[in-house]
């Protein structure tokens, strides 16, 4: 039969990365224990998760993201804007957008991004002294 041959463009805002870090995560106003899992993506403006339930879209929750090449925590306020069910049936991919991040969490992001890019190597992607130098201004 016929295949469809197109290119899918990358129209984000931000490029991602696709990494296999921790995130625990609260939604606001619930009241319950923060959730412990998986990012599959991040970027400047957001990142991707897996969740075991659904999350009410346009949700605000708080993120704590742990970053083990830098053994920092990157924390934000965020908004869901994506939820959507895994093929197994079980899992839910949530996409965030982060509202509230402190400038120099950002600024790793986007250094993490771009040295991945680069390297291709997420283990090793900061220059840990660099971001000591950052902050101290």
């Amino acid at each position: 039969m016929f295949k469809k041959k197109y290119k899918v463009l990358n129209s984000r805002k931000h490029p991602r990365l696709n990494v296999s870090y921790l995130v625990k995560y609260e939604i606001k106003g619930h009241g319950e224990q923060p959730h412990i899992t998986n990012i599959k993506d991040i970027s400047k403006g957001g990142l991707r998760f897996l969740a075991h339930e659904p999350l009410p879209h346009n949700g605000m929750i708080k993120v704590n993201i742990l970053v083990p090449p830098l053994e920092r925590v990157l924390e934000a306020n965020a908004q869901i804007v994506r939820v959507r069910r895994g093929k197994v049936g079980v899992l839910y991919y949530v996409a965030v957008s982060f509202l509230e991040m402190s400038q120099d969490d950002q600024e790793v992001i986007q250094q993490l991004v771009e040295n991945v890019s680069k390297t291709g190597n997420a283990d090793i992607t900061i220059n840990q002294a660099e971001v000591v130098v950052r902050r101290t201004k």
